[in-house]
């Protein structure tokens, strides 16, 4: 039996810069398959009966990264999920945003690992904050970008660039054609 490489692709950047749309991209188009701290907080903050607001889930993410040294993003959400779907080689984790999760996932999977940070103008990501901030309905719409920006996690995630593997200015590609320079460094068909 012969076993698929597994390709783990993690994405950095900041607020508002296009994670989510590439991410979309890779998964329709390339046969990606997404692991999401977000939905592992989100389970976690219900069972632990706290509001699920932005303010708390990056609280209890900083809660679980003192208390694990980092580990609990590739310890109890991308290993476990990756192990029960042996079938599936292409990963994307949408959201890296410290320096140690990084480490972590190539200290699990070595070169499989491909770090992808996404970038923009600051003019360019408030606008995307502040339109998709009128099309949210929750509690989290009224913080303002500057306040949402000045948050060490905030700034721990934009530092990520330095340890990338590839820099994508999202405001020069659109979701596909960054899904191809991605899938061009991994030696997967792209589309025109």
């Amino acid at each position: 039996m012969t076993t698929t490489k597994k390709l783990i692709v993690l994405l950095s950047g900041p607020i508002a810069v296009g994670k989510t749309s590439l991410r979309e991209k890779l998964i329709s188009d390339f046969d990606f398959h997404t692991i999401q701290s977000s939905t592992y907080l989100k389970d976690l903050a219900t069972t632990r009966k706290i509001d699920a607001t932005r303010h708390n889930l990056q609280e209890l993410g900083d809660s679980l990264d003192r208390e694990s040294n980092f580990r609990w993003i590739v310890d109890n959400v991308a290993l476990p999920l990756i192990s029960s779907n042996p079938s599936y080689s292409r990963w994307i984790i949408d959201a890296v945003r410290k320096p140690e999760q990084v480490e972590h996932f190539r200290d699990a999977f070595g070169d499989s690992v491909l770090h992808v940070h996404l970038t923009s103008t600051e003019e360019i990501l408030e606008s995307r904050y502040n339109a998709r901030k009128k099309s949210e309905d929750s509690s989290d719409r009224n913080i303002p970008y500057n306040e949402v920006t000045s948050h060490p996690n905030e700034q721990c995630s934009r530092s990520l660039i330095t340890l990338a593997n590839i820099v994508i200015d999202t405001s020069k590609l659109s979701p596909l054609e960054a899904a191809n320079h991605i899938c061009k460094r991994l030696k997967i068909n792209t589309i025109n």
